[in-house]
C-alpha cells in the first residue's frame, strides 16, 4: 500500500514538473526568438562571438557595413579579417582596455567604428546585481 502511494505521488510529481520544463522551455524560445528580432533590427552592425573566436551570429546591418557577400560561409572571425581576429584576441588579453577601433572590410565599405562588448560568465562576476 505505501508503494503505491509513493508511486502515484512521484507520478504526480514527475508529471507536474515535466509540464513545468515544458513551459519555461516555451518561455525561453519566445525570449531568443524576440532577442534575434531585436538585434536583426537595430541600426549598428552585431557580430556575436564565443571566446573561442566563433561567429555564432550576425546581424543584417553588420553584413551590410561590412560589405559581405555572403555571410553564412563564415564561421569563424578568422575566416572574417585577421585584423579584426588581432584586435578581438587584444581586447581579451587586455580586459576590455583600448577597445575603440576604425575598420574597413575591403575597398567597398565604408569605415566603421568597431569595439567589443563581453557578456556571460566573466561580466556576472563584474556586475553589482
Amino acid at each position: 500500500m505505501v508503494i503505491a502511494i509513493l508511486t502515484n505521488r512521484l507520478t504526480k510529481w514527475s508529471f507536474t514538473n515535466e509540464v513545468k520544463a515544458q513551459f519555461r522551455y516555451k518561455q525561453i524560445r519566445q525570449v531568443f526568438s524576440f532577442n534575434r528580432e531585436v538585434i536583426e533590427h537595430l541600426k549598428i552592425g552585431i557580430l556575436v562571438l564565443t571566446s573561442k573566436e566563433k561567429v555564432v551570429s550576425i546581424n543584417q546591418r553588420a553584413v551590410e557595413l561590412l560589405n559581405l557577400n555572403d555571410p553564412q560561409e563564415i564561421i569563424n572571425l578568422s575566416e572574417l579579417s585577421s585584423l579584426l581576429l588581432y584586435r578581438f584576441r587584444s581586447w581579451q588579453v587586455t580586459g576590455g582596455e583600448s577597445n575603440n577601433y576604425t575598420y574597413r572590410y575591403n575597398e567597398g565599405a565604408d569605415e566603421v567604428f568597431v569595439s567589443f562588448l563581453g557578456f556571460g560568465r566573466l561580466e556576472q562576476k563584474k556586475s553589482p546585481w
